[in-house]
């Protein structure tokens, strides 16, 4: 991002790497960008459980639960999926914290959160009788509950 005024230069601030974001605003953008797809794909992230691998009964979960929900699920190109997903897994892994308190405006558009609460609880639950959850996933869900619940969010329009 170059400072209004020095359209023209090529180099970097005094203190600054090229590439790197002026402010945390930027930031704060990007982990906000982004709506009711993002948000589920966020949670899945937040809630993986990392350096284990996927068993296949993960995968039938998975045709099971798009069957059973699939009218909560936004209707998606494998290729938007595909965007969304990579965008959210750096996101997480970069600033897990921030990618789960700015959740809530992810789902400011009336409707969303219910529908994103309704998903998720449904989601963690057949996850939970199929699989178990981790102490760590535990947290985490009560977590992103208890941020969701915790702010009035805006309606957008």
């Amino acid at each position: 991002m170059i400072p209004p005024g020095d359209e023209n230069s090529a180099e970097p601030g005094p203190g600054k790497r090229e590439g790197a974001s002026d402010t945390a605003e930027e930031i704060d953008r990007l982990v906000s960008e982004g709506g009711y797809a993002e948000a589920i794909s966020r949670a899945g992230c937040l809630l993986s459980v990392k350096g284990r691998p996927l068993p296949l009964a993960q995968f039938e979960l998975k045709k099971k639960l798009i069957g059973k929900l699939g009218h909560l699920l936004p209707t998606l190109t494998p290729d938007q999926v595909r965007v969304i997903r990579g965008r959210q897994e750096v996101i997480c892994r970069h600033d897990p914290e921030r990618a789960l308190t700015t959740l809530p405006r992810l789902l400011s558009k009336q409707g969303d959160q219910d529908r994103f609460l309704t998903l998720l609880n449904a989601v963690v639950h057949e996850y939970l009788a199929t699989f178990g959850m981790t102490k760590q996933q535990n947290t985490m869900f009560q977590r992103i509950q208890k941020v969701l619940s915790a702010e009035e969010l805006p309606v957008a329009n």
